[in-house]
């Protein structure tokens, strides 16, 4: 076997129906004195007992959540956390929020916990960063991640449909990427397999019943499983394509998830073969056709025409994808992308 290496976690994961509601004893334990909650108005309204059962430690409340974390919003809040004095952080939802209090603790070293109520595992990776001049920059720190993370999926009954599918699938991308990193290990190819697995039985149940509490949680684990593969092994060509398209067309990382990554995967099948043979028994078939049927059956959009992209636009993002190399185990060139992105923009269906 070749040399490997295992990070071991920053952040303590509290699984279960109920869990949430040690959120203030969690707290408590950091030495929190003063919270500061981050949250969309959306999660506010739908968790409003999480925020009371603070009680007098709760010192604020940050509600202007925005997609891509603008710079803007990151710097309206470092204004109020320090406008208030505020200690700790207590975020509650997804991507969006979690990357606010992810720039928060890098900036001023806050205690951090997280209730994540979806599933793109966004709360288990080092990776931060913020939208600035029509750029999605982004870095890696272990020091962004919270301290503490809570998956109850109670909270997630609310969940609408479109996030639902959308950070389950942005989830479901960190686990195939995993599979080709540059530096693979075993681990990394056993969470995987168990990350996927969760995804599809948890989403298409948790579409199909919201309030299916054991389908949420299977998709709470897989988001989990997720963001534990991009700190081991990072992340790769797909979400660097769907970072851009972010950055510059304002598309919701988790839809672009939805369209991209059947068409990376159909690219990088010689290398997912070699890597997973096991998943071709699993799937009767090509996995990448599986994913793409997977989004097709949960309701997930199918082309990046319909998200309001341009055909005109696509030679500039093939073009942008490149100069930001990324590892990929498949050598690129802009013809490469510009063909993976035609297909996306068309919604081609992925050969079985």
């Amino acid at each position: 076997m070749e040399n490997w290496t295992y990070d071991a976690l920053e952040s303590r994961a509290c699984f279960g129906a109920g869990v949430a509601g040690q959120a203030a004893d969690e707290l408590i334990k950091l030495g929190a004195k003063r919270v500061m909650v981050i949250a969309s108005g959306g999660a506010l309204r739908r968790h409003a007992s999480v925020v009371g059962a603070l009680g007098s430690l709760h010192a604020s409340t940050f509600d202007g959540v925005l997609p891509h974390c603008p710079i803007e919003t990151v710097e309206a809040a470092a204004s109020q956390l320090k406008a208030v004095e505020a200690d700790s952080l207590l975020t509650i939802g997804g991507g969006s929020a979690i990357g606010v209090a992810k720039n928060l603790r890098l900036q001023f070293g806050v205690s951090s916990v997280v209730i994540s109520t979806t599933y793109s595992g966004a709360e288990m990776t080092p990776i931060y960063g913020a939208k600035s001049k029509g750029e999605k920059r982004t870095g890696r720190d272990p020091k962004a991640k919270p301290q503490v993370v809570i998956y109850d999926p109670l909270l997630t009954l609310s969940l609408p449909h479109v996030e639902t599918v959308s950070t389950g699938m942005n989830g479901l991308a960190h686990c195939v990427e995993a599979f080709y990193p540059k530096a693979p290990h075993p681990f990394a190819a056993a969470l995987a397999t168990a990350g996927i697995e969760a995804f599809f039985d948890g989403l298409p149940r948790s579409v199909d019943a919201p309030a299916d509490i054991g389908g949420r949680t299977r998709a709470l684990e897989g988001g989990f499983y997720g963001g534990l593969l991009v700190q081991q092994v990072g992340i790769g060509l797909h979400h660097k394509i769907c970072h851009i398209l972010g950055g510059r067309h304002d598309i919701p990382h988790g839809v672009s998830n939805s369209v991209v990554l059947p068409h990376v995967a159909q690219f990088n099948k010689q290398a997912i073969l070699d890597a997973a043979p096991h998943l071709i028994e699993r799937f009767s078939g090509w996995p990448g056709k599986a994913i793409q049927n997977l989004a097709h059956r949960i309701g997930a959009p199918s082309d990046l025409r319909s998200l309001g992209l341009t055909r005109e636009a696509l030679p500039a993002l093939a073009e942008e994808t490149v100069a930001g190399s990324v590892y990929n185990p498949r050598p690129y060139d802009v013809a490469d992308i510009l063909e993976i992105l035609e297909a996306a923009w068309e919604g081609r269906a992925v050969e079985g």
